[in-house]
Parts: C-alpha cells; sequence; structure tokens
C-alpha cells in the first residue's frame, strides 16, 4: 500500500499526488502538515526527521523531498514517459528538477508566505521586493528555456513540466507576472497546454491560501 502524507494545498504534495496519479497508481493520502499537525509527530519524525511534507511510504519504504519521491515514483513503477532511460534525456529533466529547487522556488516560498500567509504587522516589504524580483528573474529563465520548446525538458511532457506547473500558477496567480504579455509568449503558450491536463486541475488549480 502506498500512502502519502501531507496537505494539497502545499506545491510539494500536489507534485507528488500528480505523479501518482499519472502513473494510474492506488494510493492513499493522510492530511499532515500546518493546520493538521502530526508532522512534529514521533512517529512522523521517526521516518522524515525534517518534520515535512510530502513523505511517502510504500509497502515498508519511507522517503521524503518531492522531487525524491517523483523520480522513486517513476524508476519503480515504469514511468520512463515521465521521467526518461535515455541518459541524456534524463539529465535535462534532472536539470530542471533542480533548478527549479534551486532557482525559484525558495524566492516564491517567501513571496507566498509574505503576501498571503504571515499576519500583516509581521510583513517585511523590503524583502518581499526583493524575493520577488528573484522570482521573476528566474522566470526570465524558465521563459527562454521554452523557446521553440513544447514542453521544457525534452519533447515530451516530462517531471520538469510538472515541477513547474505549481509554480507558474502560484506567480500567475499572486499577479507576479502578466503572461498576456508578449515578453512571456513562451512560458504562456506552455502553460496554456499544463492548464488541460486533468491531474492540474485536480491538484494545482486551487485557492491560494
Amino acid at each position: 500500500m502506498i500512502r502519502l502524507w501531507g496537505r494539497t494545498n502545499s506545491m510539494n504534495v500536489q507534485k507528488a499526488l500528480w505523479t501518482l496519479d499519472e502513473l494510474g497508481l492506488r494510493y492513499e493520502r493522510l492530511d499532515a502538515g500546518m493546520q493538521f499537525g502530526v508532522n512534529n509527530s514521533t512517529e512522523y519524525l521517526q521516518k522524515n526527521p525534517n518534520g515535512k511534507v510530502p513523505l511517502l511510504e510504500d509497502d515498508g519504504y519511507a522517503i521524503w523531498e518531492s522531487q525524491a519521491i517523483c523520480r522513486y515514483l517513476c524508476n519503480q513503477y515504469q514511468g520512463s514517459g515521465l521521467y526518461p532511460l535515455d541518459a541524456r534525456e534524463r539529465g535535462r529533466v534532472d536539470q530542471w528538477l533542480d533548478w527549479a529547487n534551486a532557482g525559484i522556488n525558495n524566492s516564491l516560498s517567501v513571496v507566498f508566505w509574505q503576501t498571503l500567509r504571515l499576519p500583516e504587522d509581521q510583513r517585511d516589504a523590503k524583502k518581499l521586493q526583493e524575493e520577488t524580483d528573484k522570482t521573476v528573474a528566474a522566470l526570465k529563465v524558465f521563459n527562454q528555456g521554452l523557446v521553440n520548446r513544447r514542453f521544457i525538458a525534452t519533447d515530451r511532457f516530462s517531471l520538469a513540466d510538472m515541477a513547474m506547473a505549481p509554480v507558474v500558477f502560484r506567480c500567475v496567480g499572486l499577479q507576479l507576472i502578466d503572461h498576456s504579455q508578449p515578453q512571456w509568449a513562451e512560458l504562456a503558450s506552455w502553460f496554456a497546454g499544463v492548464e488541460q491536463n486533468q491531474w492540474f486541475k485536480k491538484w494545482v488549480v486551487q485557492p491560494l491560501k
């Protein structure tokens, strides 16, 4: 039995859920994190000492970190369509997966908290602007990477696209960019395609809070 621990409004949990559904796997999701607690319990910390979500358990095997979970699922359950076997194609997917973590996720997280989750008296306008600028700069890199491409890493939809879809959804929802403007044409074209994915609609499209 596959179990995934995490709340559905977490970008990282969304990626894992999306991967599970793309692969057609049966699983159980259990609420954890923020208002649900659980992730600070002794039992949970024994499986994920970071105390974060998501956490995946697969027949006694526990793994954490969303990108690692997605890679594991594809490796374990024949997900080569999402995570190619060819070394060079896989390298491109890994390149963008790692870039998403290092290049944009941290700054976007700060923007998200400064905009929506922190009480107003704890918000820092200077920090918000600095991290917004970093996020937009990273989106420009992503937009450039999509020039003459339908998908970001290879010639087909992959984990790399799934990693960036929740990011772009939040950036658009927070109005960090206006993707109807011509300078975002490549990103907008890519996003229009991603928006048609049934699992994107199920897990990613929800109110930002």
